[in-house]
C-alpha cells in the first residue's frame, strides 16, 4: 500500500497576529519616521517571513529538528525583550527577529530543498530568490544602526550561516 500524501496542516490563530504586526508595520512606514526610515521596506517582509515560520512549523514534512529551530525564532518575534527590543525602540527593533527568521528559513531551503518554502510563501516574489540579498541588507542596517550588537546566526555569510545551532 502506498504511503499516503504529505498532508499540511494548516495554523489556526495565524491570522490575529500577522494582521496586527502588519498594521503596526505599516503606520510606521506612514509617520514621519517611518517615511525617513531607509530600510522601512525590509520590515514589510516581516509579517510574511512570521506567517511562513508558522506554516513551516504546521507543515508535517517539515524535519522535527527544523521546526524546533524555527519555532525559537518564532518565539523570538512574539516576546518583547530581546537584543534589540521593540518595546523600547518601536518597529525597527523588528529588524534583528526578520534577519533570524529569514536565516532560519534559509537553513530549511539548504537542508530540506526550496519547493517547501515556496509553497507556504504567501509575500510577493520568490522567497528562495531573494534571501540571500535580503539577509545581507538586514545584516548591513543592523550593523549600521547598532554597532557592536552581536546577533547569534548572524555571523556567517549568506548561504552558509546556521542559525540556533
Amino acid at each position: 500500500m502506498p504511503d499516503p500524501p504529505p498532508q499540511t496542516i494548516e495554523p489556526t490563530d495565524n491570522q490575529g497576529f500577522y494582521r496586527r504586526l502588519r498594521a503596526r508595520i505599516r503606520d510606521y512606514a506612514v509617520s514621519n519616521e517611518g517615511k525617513r526610515d531607509a530600510a522601512v521596506d525590509l520590515l514589510l517582509f516581516a509579517p510574511d517571513v512570521v506567517n511562513l515560520l508558522i506554516r513551516l512549523i504546521g507543515d508535517r514534512r517539515v524535519p522535527v529538528k527544523a521546526k524546533f529551530k524555527l519555532a525559537g525564532v518564532l518565539s523570538y518575534f512574539i516576546l518583547p525583550t530581546d537584543i534589540i527590543p521593540e518595546a523600547l525602540i518601536g518597529v525597527p527593533g523588528y529588524m534583528e527577529d526578520l534577519a533570524l527568521g529569514v536565516a532560519a528559513v534559509r537553513q530549511l531551503i539548504r537542508d530540506s530543498g526550496p519547493e517547501i518554502v515556496r509553497e507556504h510563501w504567501a509575500g510577493q516574489d520568490d522567497f528562495v530568490e531573494l534571501s540571500d540579498a535580503l539577509l545581507t541588507r538586514l545584516k548591513d542596517v543592523i550593523g549600521q544602526r547598532w554597532p557592536g550588537r552581536s546577533i547569534p546566526g548572524l555571523n556567517d555569510e549568506p548561504g552558509t550561516s546556521n542559525p540556533a545551532d
